[in-house]
């Protein structure tokens, strides 16, 4: 080999190797675990409450949270699965306000952190395809506790919104599910995404893909819509806000147009981001949920 050839190979190797960390560096940093600390603790949301450990569905993964107890006697119980980078509270959502005022309105209600995020186990998200084993975990925790099916409400917002149509298809009795900025298709956001960045898109997102299916078994091929379309037996409440930046209004449109059962229903809030229906119209977020509840849940059972 003439030393130019030579010259030539060693620097496509370098930059294939450059290539390589970059893009494997990208891929981890997007999955990987989150150890971030709830900012306030569990007396700022109720005064009563008990620390949670309990399994996923999924060998060898203990998931961790709080569960708040109303007091009210009634074993109605709300359970929230946070979106993508947060843990039990999801500040952006606001789900520690929304809790404090489904507790004083008698509802008891779960907040724990996903797979990979705040005190739980689990190495890297994985877009919902195995989160969906760690909800079920919960489920079965609380009617361990003797919370009945019928009568839990499971609200996800974003990717705690698809972990719950993911999970749907194991979830026949419990009483209603909630889906706040949810995506229908992943393979829909990375297109848009691709379109507005091409170039880089086309330079590192190959690489980004190839890397976290290698090293963690992750693929993007997440359609929460065909769960929908295919439960004709389950009605949905989607919220979404007309100015997401994130996840547009048409994925809202195409699950509310997917689910074949009549008592579906679309929220949408005018001005509204990603996630922000809560923070821009509490009051209008509250009736529209409890309103969807009390069509949806089985009768109030006693306290036992």
């Amino acid at each position: 080999m003439n030393p130019w050839a030579r010259r030539a190979a060693v620097a496509a190797a370098g930059l294939a190797g450059a290539y390589a960390a970059v893009t494997t560096a990208l891929a981890v940093w997007l999955v990987a675990g989150i150890g971030r600390r709830v900012a306030s603790g569990p007396a700022s949301i109720w005064p009563d409450h008990e620390e949670l450990e309990f399994p996923s569905r999924e060998p060898r993964v203990r998931l961790r949270g709080w569960l708040f107890r109303s007091g009210s006697g009634v074993r109605e119980i709300f359970v929230f699965v946070s979106g993508f980078a947060a843990n039990r509270v999801d500040a952006g959502w606001g789900t520690d306000d929304l809790a404090r005022r489904l507790l004083q309105r008698g509802y008891d209600v779960l907040l724990f952190d996903n797979r990979s995020r705040g005190e739980s186990g689990g190495r890297v998200c994985t877009y919902g395809h195995r989160e969906a084993a760690d909800l079920l975990g919960a489920i079965d925790h609380l009617e361990s506790l003797g919370y009945q099916p019928g009568q839990m409400t499971i609200c996800g917002g974003s990717l705690g919104g698809v972990i719950v149509m993911l999970a749907a298809p194991d979830l026949p009795h419990v009483g209603s599910l909630v889906c706040d900025s949810a995506f229908a298709d992943m393979r829909m956001l990375i297109d848009r995404s691709r379109s507005r960045h091409p170039v880089a898109a086309r330079v590192v997102g190959p690489g980004i893909a190839a890397a976290q299916r290698l090293l963690f078994g992750i693929n993007h091929d997440v359609r929460p819509i065909d769960r929908v379309a295919a439960l004709p037996d389950r009605p949905f409440l989607f919220i979404h806000g007309t100015d997401d930046a994130i996840v547009p209004i048409d994925h809202a449109h195409l699950l509310a147009e997917a689910s074949p059962n009549p008592a579906t229903r679309l929220w949408i809030v005018p001005g509204a981001g990603h996630l922000m229906a809560y923070r821009d119209d509490p009051d209008g977020y509250l009736n529209v949920l409890l309103d969807f509840v009390g069509r949806t849940a089985a009768p109030v059972a006693q306290s036992v």
